[in-house]
Formats: C-alpha cells, structure tokens, sequence
C-alpha cells in the first residue's frame, strides 16, 4: 500500500511538471507574439508619424514656393504699371520676402531633422556588396539592357505647364521653345540640383529634390544659364535619374546641368569630354567635400565665386549612358564615397511608376523609400504632339538671350539639336491632322491620354497580380542587415586613406565619347570629321 501510494504521488507529481512546462512555452510563445505584434505597432507608429511630418513640411514648402511666386507676379506688375504709391508698395513686397525668409529657415530646421532620421533608416536597410559594389555609382550592371517595355504616354507637356505655373514663369524663345524660370532664381546661391540630396541607385546617382517642383525639371528636360537672366528650365519627356555631368578629385565632387543641346540625341553616351563639346562652363557647377555629399546640398555647397578654384582642381568623370527609356547616371565611385564619408550612403534598387501624375495631393510626386526600394513618379509624357502645345500664360519672350557659355557650342553639335527640333514640329503637326485639327485636338487629346491611363493601370494591375501569386505567403518579415559598408583590401602601391586610382580593368570599356564628331579610318586626329554621327547613336527619330 506504501508503494502504491509513493507511486501514485510521482505521477501526479510528473504530470503536474509536464503541465507547468507546457504552460510556461505557451507563456513564452504568447509573449513573445505580443512583443512582436509591439514592435510592429511602434513600427508603424513611428512610420505614419514620419508621414504626417513630411506632409507637413511638403504643404508648407508648397506655400512658400507660391507666396514667392505671387510675390514675383505682383513685382512684375508693379514694373508694369509705374503709380504714384510704387515705394509703398515695394516696401510691402520687401516685408513679405523677410517673412518668407523667417519661414524658409524654420522649414530649412525641421526638414534637416527629418532627414537625418530618413538616413539612418535608409543605412540600416542598404546592402551592397561584390560586383554590384565595385560598379555601383560608376558602371552600370551586365544586366542594364533588359527587353523594352513600351510606357504608353499617361500626359503631355501640358502637365509641365500647368504644374509648374504655380512656381515660376514661362517664356518663349526662338531656339529652344517655351522655357521656364523658377521664382526661387531671385535668391542669392540657387542654382539646378542644390536644395536636395545625391543617393545612389541600380541606376546611378539620382536627385531627391525637396522643391516641389523637383519631380519636372530635375529628370525632364535640360537647364541653361541665360546671360542677364539666369536659369531656366527647357522641357523634355525622356526620364533620368538626373541630368548633369561630373567632377571629382580626392576631396572634392561637382556636378553641373546639361545644356538643351544634349536632347539633339536619343540614344547616347556622354563620357568625359562632354564640357568641351557643349560649352558647359565653370560658373554651372555646384562643388562639395566628399565628406558632405549625401548630406543636404544647400547646407555644404560651397562659395560658387571659387568654381573656377574646384574646377581646375578636379577631372571630369562623367558616364551616362542613354539606351530607349533607361540613363543610367554614372559619376563617383559608390565605394570610394562611403569610404571617405565613413559611413555607408544609402542604396536603392530604383522602382519607376510611370501612370503616377501630379494632383491634389502633395506628396503624389515625392519620392517614397521602403527598405532598400524607392519608388518614383515618372509619368510617361512623350506624346507626338508636345511641339503643338503652350502654356496658359507667357510672361514674355527672350527673343534676344544667349546663353553664359565659355566657347560657343560646335555647329555640328547646333545643327544636330535644330534638326532634332524639326522633326519635332512636323511630327506634332502630323498629330494635329490625325487628330482633327485644332477644332477637335483638346478632345482627342484628353481621350487618348486616358485610354492610355486606363491600359497602363490594367498592366500594373496585372503585373501586381501576377507577383502576389509567385511570392510565398505569411512570411516573416526580413531581417533588416547590419549596419556597415565592406570594405576592400588596400591594393598594392595604393596610399591608405587615399582614393585608389585603378587602372582599367580588362574587359572594361574605354571612356566614351561625345556624340559630336566621328574620326573615320585615314583622318587625320584633330581635324573635325566630314559628318556628326556617332558610332554608338541611333539616326533620330
């Protein structure tokens, strides 16, 4: 009886072990998914606060930049119309500007904090390593010339001229058509690609503007520095992460706007000749350290009176490469960047949404970044009958301006964008009669852009469709990767702490360059070519 009675006490006592043991993993397991569930709420948290802050601040950049337009309207009407209170009202635009300045430079604080937050979190999901490493920033991957995929145009240039109305002025000209000049041009120090920041992408360096207007004239379209008149904007419908051309030297790095003549060539390679070749002149170059260059521009640029400084000390190093709908923006080696700024530079694979047009909504033409994704509104704008179009309102013709240049650009070089400029013309006229000519154009015109509309959102429908069913559902989410850049060895005969000079790899490609002349067998080196073709481009269309 002893024994039965020690032995039934063990099993209950066994028994009760197991329950204990079973209950605390289900303890355990339970916490834990709620730590989880925690974590992502806080997440999300932090997420759709980081949103509403940068609604904020794009409304309020948004008012700035048109109070300073509607400034700039009332100032030119006031030139216009010379009455008796002129002083007055001088002295009261005069007002407006400081308080403006008092805003820019509460936005300018904020937006500097925003960020910096944005930034870290872009190091911590950036991962870059082996040959995309070694090419990042410079080259572009083995893989950049994948099938062409048609982008059905989803707007025109009329997008260009009303969006931008609210910013600046439009001008006609007799060489370039209808240009624009932002309102922001007034202040001292602005200049194209400077109140924002560089990021590296697959497809090379890419602008993030903080102007509103940033979307358009940073990855449409070319600038020129008009003599006595100062920046404007031509318009263009190929997307590019950036259009500019580049310096470097050990510490330093520039990049400048390509002129309106780069748009005589579709398909191209600009390499490091390209200044000489279009007239692209010292005073167009924004220069910084290197240990600055993925921070805000505006805060670091340096003293534009000491380009000329700068420019003699560094190389040209530009590398865009042009094939259909892809650029690809070559410039400083990514590896060598993070190197010297000792932290790794954000890297994204680069995801383009070509139906996405400017709306209501202020943040529909930001950039969004997710993890190592940035997602970017390129609508597709290359509609037939650009030529044909004009904006509502043009201030006024510059009929008379030249652009700031240090040696007029070569006439095989003016002649090729002039031709290129008259196909344009005919073409939009060809448009305009299959259209039923001005009568109808604005009707046909809207139809046809929305039916395009339509078919690219049943494509993204599709394409979306068609990942949801090859991704593997109720995955965890990944596993952010540490933080820091590889570093590589120091190779031989190279100075620690200095950027490496390579030599050029075996199967690399020698530096292109611009479509300007083509040296034929038997010519003689110097002597310009009997005609302007480039081996590498296409006839234009």
């Amino acid at each position: 009886m002893k024994h039965q009675i020690l032995l039934s006490l063990a099993v209950i006592g066994i028994t009760v072990l197991s329950g204990c043991d079973k209950a605390s993993k289900e303890n355990a397991k339970r916490l834990s998914e709620l730590e989880q569930q925690n974590r992502i709420a806080l997440e999300r948290q932090q997420e759709l606060e980081q949103r509403l802050a940068e609604q904020q601040l794009v409304a309020e950049r948004d008012a700035i930049e048109r109070e300073r337009q509607r400034i700039e309207d009332e100032r030119f009407a006031l030139e216009q119309v010379q009455t008796a209170d002129a002083a007055a009202k001088e002295a009261a635009l005069a007002e407006r500007e400081q308080e403006l300045a008092k805003r820019e430079g509460k936005l300018e604080s904020l937006e500097n904090s925003l960020a910096e937050q944005q930034q870290d979190v872009a190091y911590r999901d950036t991962l870059v390593s082996g040959r995309e490493l070694e090419l990042a920033g410079r080259e572009p991957l083995e893989d950049y010339d994948p099938p062409a995929v048609e982008a059905l145009p989803v707007a025109d240039y009329g997008m260009f001229y009303d969006s931008l109305a609210s910013y600046g002025s439009w001008f006609s000209t007799p060489n370039y058509g209808y240009v624009w000049q932002p309102a922001v041009v007034r202040n001292p120090g602005w200049r194209p690609y400077w109140d924002g920041r560089w990021v590296c992408s697959n497809s090379g360096w890419t602008w993030m503007s903080d102007e509103p207007f940033g979307w358009a004239c940073y990855h449409y379209g070319r600038w020129a520095l008009l003599r006595g008149q100062g920046w404007v904007w031509i318009p263009g419908d190929q997307w590019a992460p950036a259009w500019v051309c580049w310096r470097e030297s050990g510490s330093h790095i520039g990049w400048a706007p390509l002129p309106p003549e780069t748009m005589g060539w579709r398909d191209c390679t600009w390499g490091n000749t390209v200044e000489t070749s279009f007239g692209i002149g010292s005073s167009w170059f924004t220069f910084v350290a290197t240990t600055s260059f993925s921070s805000p521009i505006r805060r670091h640029c340096l003293p534009i009176v000491q380009n000329n400084i700068f420019w003699r000390q560094t190389t040209n190093i530009t590398n865009i490469r042009c094939r259909g709908d892809r650029v690809f923006v070559g410039g400083p080696r990514y590896e060598n960047v993070c190197r010297v700024m000792g932290r790794q530079v954000p890297y994204y694979q680069l995801d383009l949404d070509h139906r996405r047009r400017p709306g209501r909504d202020l943040m529909a033409m930001r950039p969004h970044a997710e993890n190592n994704q940035l997602r970017i509104a390129a609508p597709a704008v290359g509609a037939a009958w650009n030529a044909s179009l004009r904006p509502l309102r043009v201030r006024g013709d510059l009929r008379a301006a030249v652009i700031d240049r240090p040696t007029p650009v070569a006439p095989e070089v003016a002649n090729q964008f002039r031709h290129r400029r008259q196909q344009e013309l005919a073409r939009a006229e060809q448009e305009l009669t299959r259209l039923g000519g001005r009568e109808s154009f604005q009707r046909r015109r809207t139809e046809e852009l929305a039916a395009n509309q339509r078919q690219a959102d049943e494509r993204a429908r599709q394409a979306s469709a068609q990942r949801s069913a090859t991704q593997p559902q109720g995955q965890a989410r990944p596993a952010r990767p540490e933080v820091g850049f590889p570093r590589r060895e120091v190779r031989p005969g190279a100075v620690a702490g200095q950027p490496a000079t390579r030599s050029a790899r075996p199967d690399s490609k020698p530096e292109a360059v611009p479509p300007v002349r083509e040296v034929r067998p038997g010519a003689v080196a110097g002597q310009p070519a009997t005609r302007p073709a480039r081996p590498d481009s296409k006839p234009a269309a």
